[in-house]
């Protein structure tokens, strides 16, 4: 690519006029009296649960969501440095940016992860992020430790007056009511689970290789992967071994709280790079199950530090040495009771339907919108 890293300072100021001029002509300029105070566009790469969940907090809060610019004044980006293939996708970004700001709206700019990825190009999505967390009205962040990540894109350094905690709502009842574990969850096997999108970053890998040769261990990896050939490799790293299942698909929606309900734990390894909150983990929670896995905003986040079992790690070789460590010690914590695990997913349950609530997260939006004006 031979793009190199672009200095903060400057990143906002990369688009010449010519090219502005080029994608400007091709939006519609409202007049800024005609925009909805009312009105909050959610614009974000994927269309998933978590955009819905936030459109029904938005709701209470008492705005009216929107999945399109339009004439909403508030428009707020999700994943928005996400999928920049070239310099072309990056100017465009800026320039919608730098539009919609002259239009009069106000910009918030939601940072889920450290940075994208898989991106294709790593130095111009770290400038993009530069670009919206500068030029931003407001900031929103999931976690407490999003604001160390914060300091190293922006201009701000460590003053976070722009700065609005808007926490991941939870997924309870997204998918189907809560059920009970059936017989085949016993106190004799722990049954550990992987689920999501089935990627390199997860540290699925990692999994395997910190269960190798656990006696009374089984676990579970269900997700969609990324190609086939991930696939073929995954397979051949447990190869010999009967106590691994896989279900590499996209798993519908009405399976999903029967797979919970089958586990009496959930494994997220994800490598700390570029991870920093997890929709995975507030998932698990509000199925009543604990989560095992590195040390991330999200779960930093949770006001019960003995609802899920937390580790953090130095490079890639010690990952596997902490989760393995980590893994041993419920292991034996719980040898022969592995059903006691439910209990401590029972109490992750109830705290984020509290303070993940949609109702709480309509309070966090309300408060972000009243203090940008």
């Amino acid at each position: 690519t031979g793009i190199k890293a672009l200095p903060k300072r400057t990143a906002k100021f990369l688009v010449p006029h010519g090219i502005f001029n080029l994608y400007q002509q091709r939006l519609v300029k409202p007049i800024e009296s005609d925009l909805d105070n009312k009105k909050i566009a959610v614009i974000a790469a994927y269309d998933i649960t978590y955009t819905d969940l936030l459109h029904n907090a938005i709701k209470v809060a008492g705005y009216t969501p929107s999945k399109k610019v339009s004439d909403a004044k508030y428009v707020w980006l999700h994943w928005y440095e996400n999928g920049i293939v070239d310099y072309e996708k990056f100017v465009q970004r800026v320039t919608s940016l730098k539009v919609w700001k002259q239009q009069g709206r106000k910009i918030i700019f939601h940072i889920h992860n450290k940075k994208p990825h898989e991106a294709a190009i790593p130095s111009v999505s770290h400038a993009l992020m530069t670009v919206l967390a500068d030029s931003a009205d407001r900031v929103s962040i999931m976690s407490e430790p999003t604001k160390d990540v914060l300091q190293n894109i922006w201009y701000y350094g460590d003053d976070f007056r722009k700065v609005s905690k808007v926490r991941h709502p939870n997924y309870i009842g997204s998918y189907g009511k809560l059920l009970k574990a059936p017989t085949s969850l016993t106190d004799d096997t722990l049954k550990i689970l992987f689920f999501g999108l089935v990627r390199p970053y997860k540290g699925i890998e990692k999994l395997l290789e910190a269960t190798k040769n656990l006696k009374n261990v089984e676990v579970s990896i269900f997700g969609k992967p990324k190609d086939d050939q991930y696939v073929a490799d995954l397979k051949a790293l447990c190869a010999d071994r009967g106590n691994v299942t896989f279900r590499l698909e996209h798993i519908p929606d009405n399976d999903i709280p029967k797979i919970f309900a089958s586990h009496h734990i959930v494994a997220l390894p994800y490598s700390i790079e570029s991870s920093l909150n997890s929709g995975a983990a507030i998932l698990a929670l509000s199925y009543a199950r604990t989560v095992i896995g590195t040390n991330n905003g999200t779960l930093k986040e949770l006001s019960d530090s003995s609802v899920y079992f937390g580790y953090d790690y130095q490079d890639e070789d010690d990952h596997v040495k902490q989760l393995k460590k980590t893994i041993q010690a419920i292991h034996k914590q719980y040898d022969g009771k592995y059903n006691e695990l439910l209990k401590v997913g029972e109490r992750a349950y109830q705290l984020v339907k509290k303070d993940n609530s949609t109702q709480a997260i309509a309070e966090s939006i309300k408060v972000m919108i009243e203090r940008i004006g």
